[in-house]
């Protein structure tokens, strides 16, 4: 873990041209990580009972037809970073190409926007999570801890 968080200290700091092993290392990682929030997400969705001991006046079953439609909407995303970790070989020559191609390229921190991207990417998958936790914990108040409505208009 320690050579991971070095590999990414690295790509983040130094302005080096393209390295597709480092930032296929990264890929992964973030492959792993976003199908592990989707996954753990949709499990406390089905799994989840009301009025658990961990939050008890939570309310999983108005939660559940709440967040389902975002689950969906983030579960794409999910499944292109793991086409992208699966076919990376692809992916990084298609980088390497284009960074070849035009000499303003090298210019370009590609590494560091890739791992800013890909960390961007772990978050974008991660907030149905989040908005499980955050429901559960009821940081902001009774409204968002008996369920989420962000598709609901009242008239």
């Amino acid at each position: 873990m320690k050579s991971f968080y070095l590999t990414v200290r690295r790509l983040l700091l130094t302005w080096e041209p393209f390295d597709p092993d480092a930032c296929g290392l990264v890929t992964r990682w973030a492959a792993i990580y976003c199908v592990a929030a989707v996954t753990v997400a949709m499990a406390i969705l089905l799994i989840a009972k009301d009025g658990t001991p961990n939050c008890p006046g939570w309310q999983p079953a108005q939660i559940r037809a709440d967040l389902w439609p975002a689950l969906i909407i983030f579960a794409p995303a999910t499944a292109w970073i793991g086409y992208v970790a699966i076919f990376w070989k692809q992916f990084s020559q298609d980088i390497a190409d284009k960074e070849q191609a035009r000499p303003l390229n090298k210019m370009v921190p590609t590494n560091s926007i890739f791992v800013v991207t890909t960390i961007g990417w772990c978050g974008f998958c991660s907030i149905p999570l989040v908005m499980l936790f955050v429901g559960c914990m009821g940081w902001f108040g009774p409204a968002l801890g008996a369920g989420f409505h962000f598709y609901e208009f009242t008239t």
